[in-house]
């Protein structure tokens, strides 16, 4: 019959194995170390040894302590019988020795991993190694070290950790060969952050809150990634942020910039993300995006400036936006393919189309800059300013409120105040409207309007071309329509809104086809 033993396993990074017929010792520790360059053993600069494995494993009362790592002796010499145990750094390059005595502990991990010694004893601690940085120095694992927790501890047992603490307040990544990545899990507070031109991967801001007080430019071309899905952590910079160069950018949590944000990649949103400035612009490039299916919400505020966007947003696979809410102007040059909704709170200029599924609402004046179509489904648009073509071209303007293709009762409401109106300093192109219309500023110059549901007619209407209103129309106040030689077409009923509110229409040669019966025509 064959008998399969079991294995006790060292600790991840050269802790040796416990193994040797059935009088099993114990695993060594695994090393910790960093290394600069490539991940070889020949590249490491710092490593903390693993302690060794204990002894006389079998025995509860007769047990033999196994060596602290980076020392020279055991961290207690109580041994079976006094035997020998295992040599700090008795082991090979970066391991420590498999047990080969009966009960006998392994060796650990370590820059020379530790040795074997007597049966039933301890092995041997991983030695220990600082080398390529200026003033360093190792502390035994028996000694008294810092605690991470704060205050300070004797030895260190379980997982092993490193940390990179700077004494100055700045950070550099210098030229040269740099590839693979730089996290920073923690909180980041420097003076400044400079990076090299080199294809490596920088992650900053997963926890806390992080500060840099300069201008600051990620000149490396792998990725950049601030914030995570954590809750409460954020990147403050005192001056700008430029990203030009980077080949992709990960965002969540909140980025603030007392000047101008840049940011020159495709960009995505991998939690709710918050982008602040002090009254200065906020230039995205490239496409903006949701992680996948989460429909992650994208808050603005740039005080008194604008947010240019110059990439697709929402455009990738399953990659749609939450809620985009600008405090601000918007300089739209790429469409917004899919959001949950969008606000503005000063000027729009739309150089591109905006598909929501919810509310669209532009609180100050929009200018057309291209030929524009905005959707939603079943839900309003809502222009709280003035609408003109950006010069002499005429932009059409396209609302689409029945993406869904079955019908809607969702509104586009032109104007909040006496002085909105439409085409007033630049005329509009043709104006169509799948959806129902609450006209409160005067259309002033456009070529046409056509509307597929009812309309409200609180202002007036100039236009070169036809006026179609498919559904019923209600007159509210006196009201007047003008083309130049063009039909007005009514499919539906005519009523005022109050008793005595009267329509003109002013056709030129034009037909007038109506149903209503109270209606003024010249």
């Amino acid at each position: 019959q064959t008998c399969a033993l079991p294995i006790y396993s060292g600790g991840f990074n050269g802790g040796g194995n416990a193994t040797n017929n059935s009088y099993l010792g114990t695993g060594g520790g695994g090393a910790t170390d960093i290394r600069v360059g490539g991940t070889a053993l020949s590249d490491r600069v710092i490593v903390a040894g693993g302690g060794g494995g204990g002894g006389n494993a079998g025995s509860s009362t007769q047990l033999s302590n196994g060596g602290a790592g980076g020392g020279l002796t055991l961290s207690n010499l109580t041994q079976y019988s006094n035997r020998t145990p295992g040599s700090a750094g008795g082991g090979t390059l970066g391991v420590g020795n498999n047990q080969s005595q009966n009960l006998a502990g392994a060796g650990g991990g370590g820059y020379y991993g530790g040795g074997v010694g007597d049966n039933s004893t301890g092995g041997g601690g991983g030695s220990s190694y600082v080398g390529g940085v200026s003033n360093g120095s190792t502390i035994a694992g028996s000694e008294s070290m810092p605690n991470p927790a704060g205050g300070t501890m004797t030895g260190n047992s379980g997982n092993g950790y490193a940390t990179i603490t700077s004494d100055s307040s700045s950070l550099a990544f210098v030229d040269g060969t740099q590839t693979g990545s730089f996290s920073f899990n923690g909180v980041l507070n420097v003076t400044t952050l400079n990076t090299a031109s080199e294809a490596f991967d920088i992650t900053l801001a997963q926890s806390g809150s992080s500060s840099i007080t300069s201008n600051t430019t990620f000149n490396n071309t792998g990725s950049l990634t601030i914030g995570s899905s954590s809750v409460g952590q954020s990147l403050s910079i005192t001056g700008s942020l430029t990203a030009s160069t980077v080949s992709a950018i990960n965002l969540a949590g909140a980025l603030t910039t007392t000047t101008t944000m840049t940011l020159g990649a495709n960009t995505e949103i991998t939690s709710a993300i918050n982008l602040t400035t002090t009254n200065s612009k906020i230039t995205i490039n490239g496409t903006v995006n949701s992680e996948a299916s989460e429909g992650n919400a994208l808050t603005i505020s740039v005080g008194n400036s604008e947010v240019e966007f110059n990439g697709i947003v929402g455009g990738a696979t399953n990659g749609g936006l939450g809620a985009i809410a600008i405090t601000g102007a918007l300089n739209l040059d790429a469409a917004i393919t899919s959001a949950t909704s969008l606000s503005v709170s000063t000027t729009s200029n739309l150089g591109a189309s905006v598909t929501t599924t919810g509310t669209q609402t532009y609180d100050g004046d929009v200018t057309l800059s291209a030929a524009t179509t905005l959707t939603t489904t079943d839900s309003n648009i809502t222009f709280n300013g003035k609408i003109n073509s950006d010069g002499g071209t005429a932009r059409a303007l396209t609302i689409d409120l029945d993406a869904n293709d079955n019908g809607t009762t969702a509104d586009v409401i032109f104007g909040n105040a006496t002085t909105d109106t439409l085409g007033a300093t630049n005329a509009l192109g043709t104006i169509i409207i799948t959806g129902d219309m609450d006209l409160n500023a005067a259309i002033t110059s456009a070529t046409s309007i056509s509307v597929s549901g009812t309309s409200n007619l609180g202002a007036n209407v100039t236009t070169s071309s036809t006026q179609t209103y498919t559904g019923n129309v209600t007159i509210t106040g006196d009201r007047t329509l003008t083309t130049t030689n063009s039909n007005v077409t009514f499919s539906g009923t005519t009523n005022a809104a109050s008793a005595g509110d009267t329509l003109t229409i002013a056709a030129g040669s034009g037909n007038v086809d109506r149903k209503s019966t109270r209606l003024n025509s010249s």
